[in-house]
């Protein structure tokens, strides 16, 4: 099958598209074209989405005022995938134009669902929508069979995220979480292996990297996904900010005890925090709040934890296979 892949500027988006690509790849052989979308800013994309729903422009003229990519450049393909708001519009462009099926990662807005053929989201909220599939978000680990080195594994991963939408952190709670890690790699039997993110403000970094003879910083700018995700699959648990799902269900996904770390200030009401509880539901993630970290909330909250048996990709390949008829 011939899958065009649809990129915004954010990772957490098209290793969501990956992750999709990795599932689609156990039912059939697949080839893919990647396509980094580059947006023009004559009108908001909200703007656009109203258009297209309105259908008051044709597919065309829509595509030429949201992205710099020429329409005629993009290879003909047999399904379009994409995560990410930014690529809505040249989803459904693209798979209108080549009578192609296609596979959004999020939430469709204010379009409608009968223009996707799945639309993959965690929010159980969307069951028995319109081709709405519920799964985890898409993570693209090759998970290999659990041996018993990496079951023994004494290295614990930390990701982190920074200030979002619906969280906030001030410089206490860094100074309080940068004092955990050099205790606990100190105390502990465990190495600590830290992974930043885009969001990661350079003021923290900066702190960290004074700890690199008690712990491994790994700077996203430096840092590859795929040895992001060997980390996590070879962990003996991992800490994640509870600003980014994304790299909460990565860290889920490989199979490892995980514990979301949060600030004091955050949005209770969020969908994200609200997916946040459903995963807790599973018990395969607990939270703690930075400033009560300590060993004994940590052992707490591991002794809890019961973490994902099944690969997610699994599910995912056979939920699709139903959907789309594969």
């Amino acid at each position: 099958m011939n899958i065009t892949i649809l990129q915004d500027d954010k990772p957490g988006h098209f290793n969501q598209s990956e992750g999709i690509l990795l599932a689609l790849s156990r039912l059939q052989d697949v080839t893919v074209e990647r396509v980094e979308l580059h947006k023009k800013h004559l009108l908001p994309q909200k703007s656009l989405r109203f258009l297209l729903k309105r259908r008051l422009l044709s597919f065309p003229i829509l595509w030429a005022l949201a992205y710099k990519n020429k329409l005629k450049d993009i290879p003909n393909s047999k399904l379009i995938i994409s995560a990410g708001g930014d690529t809505l519009l040249g989803n459904v462009i693209l798979a209108k134009t080549m009578n192609a099926k296609n596979i959004f990662a999020g939430s469709v807005r204010s379009i409608s669902p009968s223009l996707f053929s799945a639309i993959l989201t965690p929010y159980s909220a969307n069951k028995g929508k319109q081709n709405h599939i519920i799964c985890l978000k898409p993570a693209p680990l090759i998970l290999p069979p659990m041996s018993e080195k990496t079951a023994k594994n004494k290295k614990v991963v930390v990701l982190l995220g920074g200030p979002s939408g619906d969280y906030s952190y001030d410089m206490a709670e860094w100074d309080t979480l940068i004092s955990f890690l050099e205790n606990y790699s100190k105390h502990q039997t465990y190495t600590v292996d830290v992974f930043t993110s885009r969001r990661t403000p350079d003021a923290l970094i900066a702190k960290l990297d004074t700890l690199t003879h008690s712990i491994q910083l790994h700077k996203h700018t430096s840092t590859k996904v795929d040895i992001v995700f060997k980390n996590c699959i070879e962990a003996h648990h991992i800490f994640v900010t509870e600003d980014s799902t994304s790299m909460i269900t990565e860290a889920i996904a490989a199979q490892r005890p995980v514990i979301a770390l949060k600030p004091s200030n955050y949005n209770k009401n969020s969908n994200d925090n609200r997916y946040l509880q459903e995963l807790i539901g599973h018990n395969w993630l607990r939270t703690i709040t930075i400033a009560t970290l300590n060993k004994e909330t940590i052992d707490s909250a591991l002794k809890e934890i019961q973490p994902m048996k099944e690969n997610h990709l699994d599910f995912l390949a056979a939920a699709l296979q139903e959907k789309l008829g594969l």
